[in-house]
Order: structure tokens, then C-alpha cells, then sequence
């Protein structure tokens, strides 16, 4: 444990008291940790209008190839600009005359390599029409794995009486897709009633306290293929993409979705952990956190406030691992009923052992979900920020706000602490009179690098006034070093050095050290920003170290993307590569200044490269290549019919009703390895054809009169016509088909070997059976609703063809079909 100096300056409480003990675990330490997977990123080009004219150029280091002696040559079609190759920055201004898009070239060891994508400019993403919406937050990723990101942005109604949108967009201005979270989103109810926020709102609620500054969403590769997932909190009446829509027996239940960040179509979908049901509908914010130090986690914070509108916080955090198809849970942390919890969440290593713990203000969980500790005397306050704020200290250091309100009076209204055990480090002092919640109250403060004369990071805080004690800008040796404050929202690096500006409103302003005094260095006009005078995003999203902004035009039709372009000698890789600075993104809540895991401000030293790598996790990750969830028909079936009858595809259901036998094929022919999962219920409502049959199904299907070519023969769904395949077969049975069978087609007339025939498990009328057909070489399995049915190792597999599904006389519903490619690994 490391120990604070023992002395402080006046008007600061004595540092260094007893802390709840931390987690002793082993902390492996440089190259004996694991890389962590991350994301892989292009050059991220941009060209602007430089400061007296010409172009200004700005691209990314990859943290993969930070000190590694990596130049660059700057192009303008075959043009090449640059005299000799660029080390000494990631920029380039151009004031010659020409034409050609521009692309950069790395150089390494004297060789050039291949050309980046050409430059892009930035401007405005247009907006979906959306009367009477704006938008509150914004989440990059590459949800495409084209090496740029793009945004996902959640869209609420002025009225709060319209659902929340979660929508998509490329950073040139196309629309992806839209998810509406419907009514849920909007109307409450439950066991608090006007202290439960609607079951499936995003981002906050603004009438509920507590629970305008969720955001119950998060965008990350989860699965580590190289593409991002979107992972938002749904109800019931939650529409996706696609069509398809959640439906509920239960208006309150509450789910995390897995979304296909391509698409906006659901992947997976879970019940949230029901520890705080009880409450009612549950708050709070997701983020991702690397808990075994490789793969990323999803991180779901619940918050309900127990009792009175301003009760008490319950919190429950819960880990999730996503392998691509199963959202499986790590574990679960509760934390019961405390005034402690803050409105948001930080998911940082904070002991340095190359494992993300979870900080909830005063409080961290550790990466195994056990509790870390509490900081001695700390209740709630709004924000709170973790990072290397003093260089000579070791680790990650943390400065938090307090709030006093609601008849809740804090001890003191600001602390500065170690990350790694909560020690409180320096204290602020409230006013030596009687407790006054006007006077006491601390809504908001923040930590940046502004002033080169002090080492480390300054913070400051919004108090009442700026003659008390707690008030003023202070250095991390706990010295006030100005009574005069600048704004309190946002850090951001926007100018050439490594010193922090600040972000507010839509403005960015520059602190001068010497006056003490801000001024504006950069204001756009024709853009607002949202709740609490914040933009949906900020952060390093394009070009070099240094980071863009996202703001609303006016109108709210539109995003418009700002960068710098002003020079810099500072060469630094992407801050995307930084694995602290990249987590922050993932959390929202309330918006908080993001940090970088080491010190980055006035006379820093040069970052280690971070321990990462950018090639997808072939042992994480599960692919789809095929599959229909049946809202409309996809063309992607062909029937045969043997006495006719329909085969339908709407509303979710592929819905099979047929008086003789039908064969329904997927056109897509399917090589292994692969597994494919579907949903089927027989129907017995009284139709003509609710009979209940058998479900049979054909996979690796070939005819051996077109062997290349399913479709090339005809047939006409009498059972006999399938003789001729080479294939295998599986039928469960019902009513007068008294046993589930395995057989192996081997293409003659007549000649259908059986390899196994078993009394169970038979399927029964209006009841869904979930099945799974593995097929892995030579091993084929078939599972019915998880139960391993049959385990055959073909010493002659079959490994490739078509599959289908294959009834007699009967009604069935199938949904949700899916063909997935397993991990290379295991």
C-alpha cells in the first residue's frame, strides 16, 4: 500500500486516515501481463481549412506501433509533399496548389508501406426526422470493422411523452438503423411508482430523481471479432431494426439486448439480475471493463432508490461475457441500500495488474467481483475522475466531489485519493458555521492539467462562493493556487501542447495561468448543447492524439462533428489505444471528463505503449452466416409442397401448415463447421392440419442426381423423393410417430440407415422446442431444448450440402433461426 505525505497546507483536513483494506491480489506487472484485444483502427485521415490558408492534415499513431520508429509520407493523389519522411508529429499543412485526395504512408525501417484511405473532412451527420427530439448522448465504434468508428446516439422527446430512439449513423452522414424503444420507454410504473423510472428509458428521465443521468447503454467489440455490438436495456414493446418487436407478459420486466451494431437487429437477450425487482423498475448505466485482462466485459449498473422519492441508492453491478451468441453472467455485486452511489461509473485499473476494477465513487469492486473498499467518510456527490493526476506518485489517483442535499449534510465537500485503496490524500474544508445546504452543496467539479507552474493535475469545484474554504483551483501537492476558477464541465486536448483546454457549452476555452483568467480559443456558431450544458461526445475519434467534439446544430436536425487544426510537436499514439482513456467512453451517465491510465499534461514523459493487441480473438468469438427471424419473408426459403398448403414468413414466425409432406430449404448451401439453432412449436388449435406430427430435420443435404446443385432436380415433398439424398436426418417424434430418430442418407432408393431411434424426447402440441444441430468434422450433435439427443462420429462425414426443415400433415411456427460459425479455438 502506498503511503500520502503527512503534510497539508491550510484550509485542508489531515490526509492519510484508516481505509477499508484492499484486495491483496498478485499484481504481475510489464511484459508478463497479457495484451489486452482492442480495436483495430485505420489511419483516421482528416482535412481541414488551416489557419491562414491551405489544408491542415492530422492522422492517427496505432498504439500497436508507438515507439517503434514508424515515419510517414503525407500524398496528395501521386504526389508525394513532404521533403523527407514525418517523425516529430502525426500533422502536415499544405499551402502548395493542386488537386488529388490526400493519403498518408507509413514508412518503416525505409520502406513504404501501402496508402491510407483517402482524407476526410468532417461536417454534419444529418439526423433521421424526428419532431421534437434531441439528441443526449453519443457512443462511437466500429461497428462495421472497417477500422472507423462510427456513432450511435440516443434521441429523446422534449415531451416525454414519445419513446427513445437509439439510432446509428457513419461519421460521412448515413443512417444505419433505428431502435425504438417504445412505450416502455416513457411510462411508468411499479412498486415506487413516482420513483421508478420507465422500464426500458435510456438516458436519463428528467423528472425522476436519481435517474436523469442513466444512459443504459454501451457500444464496444464485446465478442472481439473486430465488429461492435450495441447493448441497451429494453422492455416490453421494444422494436428493432428489423421489425421485430419484444412482448412481454409482464410490462415491467426489463432485458439487456445484444444489437448487432451492422444492422440493429437483436442477437441476444437476457432478463437483468432480478436481486432489486422488488423496488421496481431498476436505473443506472453500462460500460466495459477487461476483468481477466484480454477479452472486454460488459459492465450493468442497477440503480432503484429505495422508499421515498429521495431514498436511499441500492446498487447492483453484474459482469457479463459475450462470446458472440450467449450473453453469459461473470458475477454479481449488491450493494445495499447507501446514500453513496454517484450518477455515474468508472471501469479502470486502478491497482495497475493489468484487470479493470469498477469505481462507484467513494467505492470500487474488484475485477472478481468482490468489494475493494469505501473511502473513509464519503457519501454521494455527482462526479468524480480517475486517472494519473500527479506524476510523481505511482498509480492512478482520483478527485471527487460532494453534494449536500435532500436534508443530507457530507462531511466535507471535495477529496483527492489514492485509486488503488481509497485513501484520501487532501481534503477540502466546508465553511466553520452551521451546516448550510446552500453553502455546503458542491454540484459539480473537475481535474485537468491547466496551469505549467504546478506539477500534476489542478481541480476545482463549483461552490457557492469563492471565499470558502473548499473553493478554488488546487494543486495535487494541496496548495490553492487561484481563488478565481475557470468552468467546471469538461477537459479536453484541442490546442498543440499537452496541457488541457476545457470544453463547455459548445465553446473551448484556455486558461491563462498568469490572470487567471479563461478565454474562448474556438466557438462555432449554428449548435447547442444538451442537458447540463454538455455535447453529446467528446473525444479522440479521428486524426491525432487530440480530440474531437460532437454538437447538435440548432435545429436539431444534424451532429456536427469539430476537430483542432491547429499544429503540434507532440507525437503521441490515438488516445483510443490508451485502455483507460477508451473505457471511459463506453460509460455515459453523467458526463464526466475522460482520462488517460497515464500522465498526460505539462512536462510529461513519453507513455509506455500500451500493452495491447488489435487482432480479433478467434477464440471468443462466434460469427453468424446465416439466419431469418421471420418479420417478412426474405426470400431466403424454397418450399416443396407435396399436396400443397402454405408456407408463410410474417410477424416473427415462419408458420408451416400443410396437409401432405413439405420440405422447406434454406437457398444457402452451409460447409461446417457450423451450428444451427432454430425454435419450433406444432400448433393445435383446431386447424385442419393441427395434427402433430413429427419435426424432421435435413443438414449437409446433397441429391445424388445434382450433387452440386440441390435445386437442380425436382421434387415435390413426398417422403420417398428424398431417398436420393446424402444427407443427415433427424425426427422427433409425436402422436403415431412414437420415437426421435438419427438416420444417415446415403443416396439409393429405398435404403434410409438408421443410426439411432430413442422413445424421448418427443415434442407435444403448443409447446416450443429449442433446437441445436452441431456439426464439427466428423462429430454431429443434436440437442433438444439443451439436451444432447444424439453424439455420432461419421467416419465418411458429410460436410457440406443444404439444410431444411421437413414435416408431414402438420402446422407448425418456427422462429428465429440462426446458423452460427464456432470459435477456430476453444
Amino acid at each position: 500500500m502506498r503511503r500520502a505525505s503527512a503534510a497539508v497546507t491550510t484550509g485542508l483536513v489531515l490526509a492519510g486516515l484508516a481505509v477499508t483494506p484492499a484486495s491483496a491480489a498478485s499484481r504481475p506487472t510489464g511484459p508478463q501481463q497479457p495484451k489486452r484485444i482492442v480495436e483495430s483502427l485505420d489511419r483516421g485521415l482528416v482535412a481541414v481549412p488551416a489557419e491562414g490558408g491551405g489544408t491542415f492534415l492530422s492522422w492517427r499513431l496505432l498504439g500497436t506501433e508507438y515507439g517503434a520508429g514508424v515515419a510517414f509520407n503525407v500524398y496528395r493523389g501521386s504526389r508525394r509533399l513532404n521533403s523527407r519522411p514525418i517523425t516529430a508529429s502525426t500533422t502536415f499543412t499544405d499551402r502548395s496548389r493542386g488537386s488529388g485526395a490526400y493519403t498518408v504512408r507509413a514508412v518503416v525501417r525505409g520502406r513504404e508501406r501501402g496508402a491510407s484511405a483517402a482524407a476526410f473532412t468532417p461536417g454534419d451527420i444529418p439526423l433521421a426526422a424526428a419532431p421534437g427530439y434531441y439528441v443526449q448522448h453519443a457512443w462511437p465504434g466500429d461497428l462495421d470493422g472497417d477500422g472507423r468508428y462510427e456513432i450511435v446516439v440516443s434521441r429523446l422527446a422534449t415531451d416525454l411523452d414519445k419513446p427513445n430512439y437509439l439510432e446509428a449513423y457513419t461519421l460521412a452522414g448515413r443512417q444505419l438503423w433505428r431502435v425504438d424503444l417504445g412505450p416502455a420507454s416513457y411510462t411508468r410504473g411499479g412498486g415506487n411508482a413516482a420513483n421508478d423510472p420507465p422500464p426500458a428509458a435510456i438516458s436519463g428521465y428528467g423528472d425522476v430523481a436519481g435517474y436523469r443521468n442513466d444512459d443504459n447503454v454501451t457500444v464496444y467489440d464485446l465478442d472481439s471479432d473486430g465488429r461492435a455490438e450495441v447493448v441497451v436495456k429494453t422492455a416490453n414493446g421494444t422494436t428493432f431494426a428489423d421489425g421485430a418487436v419484444i412482448r412481454s407478459d409482464d410490462p415491467l420486466d426489463q432485458f439487456v439486448s445484444v444489437v448487432d451494431g451492422r444492422t440493429g437487429v437483436e442477437r441476444e437477450r437476457v432478463p437483468v439480475a432480478a436481486d432489486l425487482a422488488a423496488d421496481g423498475p431498476s436505473g443506472g448505466q453500462y460500460g466495459v471493463g477487461y476483468l481477466d485482462g484480454v477479452h472486454p466485459s460488459l459492465i450493468t449498473k442497477q440503480v432503484v432508490r429505495a422508499g421515498a422519492k429521495r431514498g436511499d441508492f441500492r446498487v447492483l453491478f453484474a459482469a457479463w461475457d459475450f462470446d458472440g451468441r450467449d450473453l453469459t453472467r461473470r458475477w454479481t455485486f449488491v450493494r445495499g441500500a447507501v446514500g453513496t452511489s454517484f450518477h455515474q461509473l468508472r471501469v479502470v485499473d486502478v491497482d495497475q495488474d493489468g484487470r479493470d476494477e469498477i469505481a462507484d465513487g467513494n467505492y470500487v469492486v474488484n475485477s472478481d467481483g468482490t468489494f475493494r473498499y469505501v473511502v473513509p467518510g464519503a457519501v454521494h456527490g455527482d462526479r468524480f475522475h480517475i486517472g494519473d493526476l500527479d506524476p510523481k506518485r505511482p498509480g492512478l489517483e482520483g478527485y471527487a466531489i460532494q453534494q449536500t442535499e435532500g436534508g443530507i449534510f457530507t462531511a466535507f465537500p471535495w477529496y483527492y485519493y489514492d485509486a488503488s485503496t481509497g485513501e484520501r490524500l487532501l481534503t477540502g474544508s466546508h465553511p466553520d458555521v452551521p451546516q448550510d445546504a446552500t453553502l455546503w452543496d458542491v454540484p459539480r467539479g473537475t481535474t485537468a492539467d491547466i496551469d505549467p507552474t504546478h506539477p500534476g493535475y489542478e481541480f476545482w469545484a463549483a461552490t457557492a462562493a469563492p471565499d470558502l474554504p473548499g473553493a478554488g483551483v488546487w494543486s495535487t501537492a494541496g496548495k490553492r493556487i487561484s481563488t478565481a476558477t475557470p468552468s467546471v464541465n469538461f477537459r479536453i486536448w484541442w490546442d498543440g501542447d499537452t496541457g488541457s483546454e476545457l470544453l463547455d457549452n459548445t465553446y473551448v476555452e484556455k486558461w491563462d495561468w498568469r490572470k487567471r483568467t479563461s478565454s474562448k480559443i474556438f466557438e462555432p456558431s449554428g449548435v447547442v448543447s444538451s442537458w447540463r450544458n454538455a455535447v453529446p461526445f467528446y473525444g479522440d475519434i479521428l486524426g491525432d492524439w487530440r480530440e474531437e467534439y460532437l454538437a447538435e446544430t440548432s435545429d436539431h436536425t444534424a451532429l456536427r462533428v469539430f476537430t483542432t487544426n491547429i499544429a503540434t510537436s507532440t507525437r503521441l499514439y490515438t488516445l483510443a489505444h490508451d485502455p483507460a482513456y477508451r473505457l471511459g467512453w463506453t460509460v455515459r451517465g453523467y458526463l464526466q471528463s475522460t482520462l488517460t491510465g497515464f500522465y498526460l499534461g505539462f512536462g510529461g514523459k513519453a507513455p509506455r505503449r500500451p500493452n495491447i493487441r488489435t487482432t480479433a480473438a478467434a477464440d471468443r468469438a462466434w460469427q453468424v452466416i446465416a439466419e431469418d427471424n421471420f418479420v417478412t419473408d426474405s426470400g431466403r426459403w424454397s418450399a416443396e409442397l407435396q399436396s400443397g398448403g402454405t408456407v408463410t414468413a410474417r410477424d416473427g414466425v415462419l408458420d408451416v401448415d400443410v396437409p401432405g409432406g413439405a420440405t422447406v430449404w434454406l437457398k444457402q448451401e452451409l460447409a461446417g463447421p457450423y451450428e444451427i439453432e432454430y425454435t419450433a412449436t406444432p400448433i393445435a388449435a383446431g386447424g385442419p392440419n393441427d395434427l402433430v406430427t413429427d419435426l424432421n430435420s435435413f443438414w449437409n443435404a446433397r441429391d445424388a442426381r445434382s450433387p452440386d446443385d440441390i435445386f437442380a432436380t425436382t421434387r415435390h415433398g413426398a417422403f420417398a423423393e428424398y431417398d436420393h439424398l446424402r444427407t443427415y436426418y433427424a425426427g422427433q417424434g409425436a402422436n403415431l410417430n412414437t420415437t426421435t430418430r438419427f438416420r444417415r442418407y446415403v443416396g439409393e432408393p429405398g435404403n434410409r440407415p438408421l443410426i439411432y431411434d430413442y422413445t424421448s424426447p418427443l415434442i407435444e402440441a403448443n409447446v416450443g422446442v429449442h433446437v441445436r444441430i452441431a456439426v464439427d468434422g466428423s462429430r454431429i450433435r443434436y440437442y433438444s431444448d439443451d439436451r444432447l439427443v444424439f453424439d455420432y462420429t461419421d467416419p465418411d462425414p458429410y460436410r457440406s450440402g443444404w439444410f431444411a426443415f421437413r414435416t408431414v400433415a402438420s402446422h407448425f411456427h418456427i422462429q428465429d433461426f440462426t446458423v452460427w460459425r464456432p470459435p477456430t479455438a476453444a
